[in-house]
């Protein structure tokens, strides 16, 4: 969060992913009969999803980390690249 830009690139992952639960979830309504409001594919919308993905992305995040810390140089980049992300932290 030091420069804007990620900042920006943080913020357009969210909506892209927001954007793609949202489509996912309409596409399925639409391959339906006809969705009623009570149904549970309805009232759950993108929450399900979301568990979903985010499952994914710690799975993604744990074969990262176990890439880089498979080597001492992986290791010290690692740990070089976390203190940096650590507030009040002096590296």
């Amino acid at each position: 969060m030091q420069k804007f830009e990620a900042v920006e690139r943080y913020v357009d992952l969210i909506l892209i992913g927001m954007l793609l639960l949202e489509y996912e979830r309409l596409r399925e309504m639409q391959q339906q009969r006809r969705p009623r409001v009570g149904d549970a594919h309805v009232q759950a919308r993108t929450t399900d999803r979301l568990r979903c993905l985010e499952s994914q992305c710690q799975e993604w995040n744990v074969v990262v980390l176990e890439d880089a810390l498979r080597t001492e140089a992986g290791r010290r980049r690692f740990f070089r690249r976390l203190r940096q992300t650590i507030p009040g932290q002096v590296a």
